[in-house]
């Protein structure tokens, strides 16, 4: 906020004229400031103001009823643009949440997930229940980053404790209706609006063998040494044999090389 002298100088006018103290109704400024503290923090909204963060504060927690109406001003001037959805900053929560349920319906834990986004396993939890509407942008910025890496993957396999993770993870997404990865457009994933694409992951023969062959394509291309049981987890089918007779149908006997061998390299590690 630029100091003016002249507007320094009638304010002192007119507090003088009226006894020695010019307030205005705090009302309009505080309900403001709630709406933008909704998506920022009130750090970031005083520093877009000007105004030191002890007297935004105590204008949020409804501490007076009226104040300077320098303060007000600087508030009410204040929109969407003046607090970017940055660092503390808060955002909407629906792409997050639709990236976490994606996750978790490919079998990760609530643990894996903690473990790389930085966040606990309980608010985890609550984003993907739809508990909480807002995130702060960091937190989005870490689950965007983990879904680009994990969506290409399942969770580790490798001992009985981890397959039983994967396999509670898993149900727990069918149960509540969570889609994978394959469902979402990454274009539009967070946006409210933008409906996901369930036909895309239904079972058995709501996939057609031609769509079945080109996710088995690209997986392959991101993931080389995957198997088809890890393939029939991803794409929906009950097991590699669904996996199997779509790539049949569709003449891809490329793939169907490809995965048998990968079956042997699998075999051979274990």
């Amino acid at each position: 906020m630029t100091y003016d002298p002249k507007e320094r100088k009638l304010y002192e006018l007119r507090k003088r004229r009226a006894g020695g103290h010019i307030r205005v109704d705090a009302g309009p400024a505080r309900e403001h400031l709630r709406a933008l503290a909704e998506r920022a923090s009130l750090s970031s909204i005083a520093a877009q103001a000007g105004l030191a963060q002890s007297t935004v504060s105590r204008l949020n927690a409804g501490h007076h009823h009226t104040i300077d109406p320098r303060t007000a001003r600087a508030i009410l001037a204040l929109d969407d643009d003046a607090t970017p959805p940055t660092g503390r900053s808060k955002v909407r929560a629906v792409g997050t949440m639709r990236r976490l349920r994606a996750l978790r319906a490919l079998g990760y834990s609530l643990r894996d997930l903690s473990r790389v986004v930085d966040v606990t396993g309980q608010g985890i939890s609550w984003i993907c229940a739809g508990r909480t509407h807002w995130v702060h942008a960091d937190v989005r910025d870490r689950v965007a980053a983990a879904y680009d890496l994990l969506s290409l993957k399942l969770p580790p396999a490798r001992t009985g404790h981890q397959r039983g993770a994967a396999f509670r993870a898993r149900r727990r997404a069918a149960e509540q209706g969570w889609l994978p990865p394959l469902a979402y457009d990454d274009d539009t994933i967070d946006d409210p609006a933008a409906e996901p694409d369930a036909a895309a992951v239904r079972l058995g023969d709501a996939r057609t063998a031609a769509e079945t062959a080109e996710d088995v394509e690209w997986v392959l291309k991101h993931e080389p040494l995957t198997t088809a049981a890890r393939l029939a987890d991803r794409l929906g089918y009950a097991d590699s044999d669904g996996v199997y007779a779509a790539l049949r149908r569709a003449g891809r006997r490329d793939l169907l090389d490809r995965l048998a061998r990968n079956a042997e390299l699998a075999g051979a590690a274990a």
